[in-house]
């Protein structure tokens, strides 16, 4: 779609300042660089614009569109409670199990946390929210049957006792001398992990952010990542190639903000708990949404086809009501009420560039009123050197060029590194740091010309140009 020139000019100084805050977290992995060797911001900008600047007006003057879940109306899925117990098995079991002193007398926490998931998945959904049980239930092979409204952890307290009485307390992977230390940490995971079940509340948002497709596998809730953290992943500048094409948003939810910190980089962000690529083609009316991180969660997709239909219905002037399909073996196990489900749809999207790594498809949706699917290709076709301003084509992973990140040399006076593109070259291809050349420089009687004193000689008393005029 065409981007006129007002757009451009009105919306220029947001998209700079969020574009600024981008570059301080490409810094993070060129710290040696300053900020203002960044000289071509301006190229980046502009070419941001031409590919997304038609979305704009559309979004909050931060870039992003928000949606609060309503808890009251909306209720959470196997699904959803599959996704929390991931992120435990990610990363938040282990930080707990470290942070507390008493535990580490046991072997390991893998078998505790498992064993204790593998208990709350015995229990529905309303169970695991109440905290107690909803009908009359006894634990596997247990001699006790419990009354409903028992309280889950009572339940759960029977069926590892019963794992001791029976020395199958191995099962645990821990010794039965810390019998107690495992009731312990059993415990107190049950209790953690069904605080985060029950916190149903959440923002999902869509965003067109250059600092969300930088962190679009860092900042997260548990410390999940993709292979498109930008600082170490195997394809760590695929949201800046992200950025820079016409079809690629980011969705996300979060729960709670939280200062994220680097020596280049500090704003309170959005705590990521869940994140997915969306790929919108605005012309043909229809959005294609991508792998879910760090697992599916059918409440945090429901709301981002809402963002994203009810965006594209904004952009058109028409009905928010759209189909939507799954993916191939996908489903769709949770529709919305301005949603008709359909079936057998092929959607496919093609890649651009060498930068991203390509996510699975998992659904579409489609404009009721004109809406159809088109092979579109989502990455970018260049990138843009932020520092030199070359166009790149290449296959390496880092933001500047390879040879802006070659362009360290040393000065030829003080012998200081430096590099190239804040240095003076004279005229014997030497470099000069720019200190050294303020101390010699000097410039030639007849043309004007100015450079380090090496480039001139002395005739008749005057400096002139070493090569003669």
């Amino acid at each position: 779609m065409f981007v006129s020139e007002n757009i451009k000019k009105k919306y220029k100084d947001i998209v700079y300042k969020e574009w600024e805050k981008a570059i301080n977290l490409m810094r993070v992995v060129h710290s040696s660089f300053k900020l203002e060797y960044f000289k071509n911001i301006d190229k980046i900008i502009e070419r941001f614009l031409d590919l997304k600047g038609d979305l704009i007006p559309y979004f909050d003057d931060d870039l992003r569109l928000r949606i609060d879940i309503n808890p009251e109306r909306d209720s959470l899925t196997k699904k959803d409670i599959e996704l929390v117990f991931m992120s435990w098995r990610c990363e938040k079991g282990k930080k707990l199990f470290n942070n507390k002193n008493k535990y580490k007398v046991l072997d390991d926490y893998d078998c505790v946390l498992d064993w204790i998931i593998e208990m709350l998945e015995k229990f529905t959904v309303e169970e695991m929210i109440q905290g107690r049980i909803l009908s009359n239930t006894r634990p596997s092979g247990g001699r006790i049957r419990f009354q409903e409204g028992t309280k889950l952890s009572k339940v759960i307290m029977a069926y590892y006792n019963q794992l001791v009485e029976k020395s199958e307390y191995r099962i645990l992977g821990n010794s039965i001398h810390y019998k107690d230390v495992i009731k312990e940490l059993i415990l107190d995971y049950y209790s953690q992990i069904i605080s985060s079940i029950k916190e149903v509340e959440g923002t999902v948002t869509l965003s067109i952010n250059p600092v969300d497709f930088m962190l679009v596998s860092a900042h997260t809730d548990g410390g999940w990542r993709s292979c498109h953290n930008y600082i170490d992943g195997g394809h760590r500048i695929g949201g800046f190639s992200y950025s820079m094409d016409k079809h690629s948003l980011v969705a996300y939810a979060y729960k709670k903000e939280k200062e994220y910190v680097t020596e280049t980089f500090r704003e309170v962000l959005p705590l990521k708990v869940w994140r997915q690529m969306v790929f919108l083609d605005r012309e043909n009316r229809s959005a294609i949404f991508a792998k879910e991180y760090p697992g599916p969660s059918p409440m945090f997709s429901k709301y981002t086809r809402k963002l994203t239909g009810r965006l594209l219905a904004h952009i058109h002037k028409i009905e928010p009501v759209w189909k939507v399909c799954a993916y191939k073996d996908n489903e769709i196990s949770d529709i919305l009420e301005n949603e008709e489900k359909e079936n057998n749809i092929f959607i496919s999207v093609g890649k651009q560039g060498y930068w991203h790594y390509p996510d699975p498809l998992i659904s579409g949706i489609r404009m009721k009123n004109g809406g159809h699917y088109s092979e579109i290709k989502v990455g970018a076709e260049y990138l843009i050197c932020p520092i030199c301003g070359c166009k790149r084509n290449d296959q390496y992973q880092k933001y500047i060029c390879q040879d802006c990140v070659n362009c360290i040399t040393y000065c030829y006076e003080c012998g200081k590194k430096i590099y190239k593109f804040d240095s003076y070259k004279d005229m014997d291809n030497d470099f000069f740091c720019m200190d050294c050349y303020e101390k010699i420089k000097n410039s030639c009687k007849i043309c004007g010309r100015e450079g380090v004193k090496y480039e001139f000689k002395i005739v008749n008393e005057n400096v002139v140009c070493r090569s003669g005029h």
